[in-house]
């Protein structure tokens, strides 16, 4: 991030409190305001400012149907909120999605990334030559709500 633009704000929920805390001071030393929640079934528009909110990241370990409800709620508050669906718990790999889904609104949807989730692939279309660093991201054990890395 610049030091010239104002910090993006991003709310993050999910159930392990590690994970939270380790997410958001990693995305704080980036330069991020950060904030999050495990407690995601509370009055989550009462506890936040959600008009100040860039974007919203909705861990795995949060209900289906409670991320439509926040993203319902979020969003008739501020609907220019982007909402991110965390793939794992693993701090790392949300700041990096984070960081993506910030980048993408620079991107020409056309050229960005894709996920193919039926073969495990990534399809990256580029116009011109360009640097690209891939990162991957594994879990060693699932144990919740704090898996390791």
């Amino acid at each position: 991030m610049t030091t010239d633009t104002p910090p993006r704000s991003v709310l993050v929920f999910g159930k392990s409190q590690r994970v939270l805390n380790d997410t958001v001071a990693a995305l704080r030393d980036l330069g991020y305001t950060a904030q999050a929640t495990n407690d995601f079934f509370s009055d989550i528009t009462g506890k936040f400012d959600v008009t100040e909110i860039d974007l919203v990241v909705l861990g795995t370990q949060v209900p289906a149907d409670r991320q439509a409800k926040l993203k319902e709620e979020i969003g008739a508050i501020n609907p220019r909120v982007i909402f991110v669906e965390g793939l794992a718990g693993i701090p790392g790999l949300i700041v990096n999605q984070v960081q993506g889904a910030f980048a993408a609104e620079r991107l020409d949807p056309a050229q960005a990334p894709a996920y193919a989730p039926g073969d495990h692939s990534i399809r990256l279309a580029l116009a011109d030559p360009a640097a690209v660093r891939a990162t991957v991201w594994w879990r060693t054990s699932i144990i919740p709500p704090d898996p390791q890395t």
